[in-house]
């Protein structure tokens, strides 16, 4: 018998029961962690979209007690393997719950994706940062020699950066799950879109990026990811550009290409990578400016 989806929002039963299978399931994850070899990956892979899909199914109210209750279960659970705990699984059930509530309100979908992706991304840098210092071991260092690439010059600067993309890709994931889900549970996804608002998020972290690596490598590289993410949508959003529009903006490519040729040698080879921020500056700035144009063009001269 099939459950009626419609109903869990206002259903107390419902809502009670979605809360403790929710915070059941994130239980035996943290349990597989901690004694299962290389179930961690599994823990990884699902944590933040299990979260995000039980905090989106009950009610807002209920939320911060899905939240609490699934913690203690991790903590109880899997309380042996910390580095699990404090690396993943709880920055996943954090911004997993708080992605199915921003996607449960209908917020700006690109502010949305990028919100939930700079709190795991802090949140497990912060953990992975306790669990060095409780246990005097450098984690992320045993994963990259692992791996075999500890040797590459600023790669652990790049955590940050990796974890965002990572991150946004989960994100997606559980958001193309529920727009796929939501015709049989009745669900309308309407987001507000805002390509100016985008635009003018990637001309600020294309700045910060390119100048604040000098002083930190990996918050450029952060902000590089944040610059480039921005600028994509809001390219993706621009209303329906004309020729004028994307010859302009291949004169710009053709700009930032010769700029970051000219720059390389000042930012060295170690520093480099944030140059890639030229792009999202380029074309978020012809994006501004053309939805400014737009803006003061009547309507009746933007339907000719």
């Amino acid at each position: 018998m099939a459950m009626n989806f419609s109903r869990l929002d206002s259903s107390l039963p419902a809502n009670i029961s979605f809360i403790a299978i929710g915070a059941a399931l994130m239980g035996i994850l943290a349990l597989g962690s901690a004694y299962i070899p290389f179930f961690s990956l599994v823990a990884l892979l699902f944590s933040s979209s299990l979260a995000t899909i039980f905090s989106f199914l009950i009610r807002s109210k209920y939320i911060p007690l899905y939240l609490s209750s699934s913690l203690a279960l991790v903590f109880l659970c899997g309380f042996s393997d910390i580095a699990s705990l404090l690396f993943f699984l709880i920055p996943g059930l954090i911004s997993g719950s708080l992605s199915g509530y921003l996607f449960k309100i209908k917020w700006h979908l690109g502010l949305t994706l990028a919100l939930i992706s700079i709190v795991f991304s802090f949140s497990s840098w912060l953990g992975l940062q306790i669990t060095n210092l409780l246990s005097g071991v450098d984690f992320l260092l045993l994963f990259l020699n692992f791996l075999g690439i500890a040797e590459i010059k600023n790669i652990q600067a790049l955590v940050p950066l990796f974890l965002f993309a990572y991150s946004l890709f989960i994100s997606s994931i559980s958001y193309l799950f529920l727009t796929l889900w939501h015709k049989k549970v009745q669900i309308n996804f309407s987001f507000k879109r805002s390509y100016c608002l985008y635009s003018s998020i990637a001309i600020l972290a294309s700045s910060f990026s390119l100048g604040i690596v000098f002083l930190d490598v990996s918050t450029g590289f952060f902000f590089l990811g944040l610059a480039l993410y921005f600028g994509i949508i809001s390219f993706l959003e621009v209303e329906r550009p004309r020729f004028f529009y994307f010859f302009t903006l291949t004169i710009l490519i053709v700009i930032s290409f010769y700029a970051f040729t000219l720059l390389h040698g000042f930012y060295g080879e170690a520093l480099s990578l944030t140059l890639f921020a030229l792009f999202p500056l380029a074309f978020s700035l012809l994006n501004l400016l053309h939805a400014i144009i737009r803006r003061r063009i009547p309507r009746s001269k933007k339907e000719e």
